[in-house]
């Protein structure tokens, strides 16, 4: 699993949940963190500073 980005608060990989290790679940993730971080950092504060319709 490639990450951009964290998220501490919504994230379900090493943050609130961390799906990819948690053992019961029978099969093994390898995560790589951080890939291209400032872009989807933008992309992401982008996307989350528009007003959603409800």
């Amino acid at each position: 699993m490639v990450i951009g980005s964290w998220d501490k608060y919504n994230g379900a990989v090493c943050s609130l949940w961390d799906v990819a290790r948690d053992r019961r679940f029978n099969h093994y993730v390898e995560v790589i963190p951080e890939v291209l971080m400032s872009e989807t950092d933008a992309l992401l504060n982008t996307y989350l500073d528009k007003p959603q319709a409800s």
